[in-house]
């Protein structure tokens, strides 16, 4: 189940950077995981009490960079057979930190690019001890598909060996967690047909691979 009191937009989901592995962070006073983030929206995941359209601090720190910042949470999705919630919070504003450790990530994943193509595998690390191959894009691209498409009754889902992008809807990964299918079927209703076709880029892009 999908609560939201904020319109995801593309533009959101196009600029988050995928992480390697979960980074530990406090929203308000509980404990959460920062699992993707961009300069404007994150997702966490955690037992949080918060609800939807609330505002609180999140704060983490890597690699002697500490952020701290306003957020307000726009989307929760629930798990069904788990009591952890995945929540999409859209910052208040802006932060330099932030951008400082989203540069240098991004450094990281430069850095490993280049070394995976001139195949030195030591040149390939990320958080220290990780690979391109841990990076949520590159992680969820399986040779399995989920392909959704949304027609007059609603949506439909198929697994499918085919990573084609369908004019009405879009496929990705199936190891996908159901509630980021669930937030990119939010983004894509509330689309119109360009930012549509530009949501279909962007999963074909999370496949990783040629179409």
């Amino acid at each position: 189940m999908l609560r939201e009191v904020d319109p995801i937009r593309r533009e959101s989901l196009a600029a988050w950077l995928r992480l390697a592995k979960p980074i530990p962070a406090r929203l308000g006073n509980e404990a959460v995981l920062l699992l993707d983030v961009g300069p404007s929206r994150a997702l966490l995941s955690g037992r949080c009490s918060y609800a939807a359209g609330t505002e609180h601090e999140l704060a983490f720190a890597d690699g002697g960079i500490r952020v701290k910042l306003r957020c307000l949470i726009t989307a929760i999705a629930e798990h069904a057979s788990s009591p952890d919630l995945d929540l999409l919070v859209r910052f208040a504003g802006h932060s330099d930190a932030l951008a400082e450790f989203l540069a240098r990530y991004e450094e990281q994943i430069h850095r490993a690019e280049e070394a995976n193509a001139e195949g030195d595998a030591a040149g390939n690390v990320i958080d220290g001890d990780r690979t391109l191959a841990d990076l949520g894009s590159a992680a969820r691209s399986q040779e399995t598909f989920l392909r959704c498409r949304l027609g007059l009754g609603g949506w439909n889902r198929e697994v499918t060996a085919q990573r084609e992008q369908p004019p009405d809807g879009f496929t990705v990964a199936a190891s996908e967690t159901d509630d980021q299918v669930l937030l990119l079927q939010l983004a894509y209703e509330e689309s119109d047909a360009h930012e549509r076709g530009l949501l279909r880029e962007f999963a074909a892009a999370s496949l990783g691979g040629r179409g």
